[in-house]
């Protein structure tokens, strides 16, 4: 027979659970209402008022570093590597037009 892992416990081990696990409740229903206010901002719908909340929120961070950000997801050639590349691209072209087609 198996015991009950809650008979161990004391009334502060259990205080402290019921404690914790309101706190995961309260934050579960914030992060519910978080995220369906999310679509209606990002289809460009809803109050006008709430997405300049939502905008002010984020107003601490730059302009500038939220463009950078965005751009290191790519990464840019350098004027060498895009030279090779040209080089290549006009290689095969001619190529092509050598034997006579219009199309690679």
């Amino acid at each position: 027979m198996t015991t009950n892992p809650l008979t161990s416990l004391t009334v502060r081990d259990l205080k402290k659970a019921l404690a914790l696990r309101q706190k995961i409740d309260s934050l579960s229903a914030e992060l519910a209402r978080l995220v369906s206010v999310a679509p209606s901002s990002r289809a460009g719908g809803g109050n006008r008022m709430r997405r300049k909340r939502l905008a002010a929120g984020n107003s601490g961070v730059k302009s500038e570093w939220r463009g950078r950000q965005r751009r290191s997801k790519r990464k840019e050639l350098s004027r060498a590597a895009r030279a090779r590349l040209s080089a290549l691209a006009k290689a095969r072209w001619a190529k092509a037009k050598a034997g006579g087609k219009n199309r690679l």
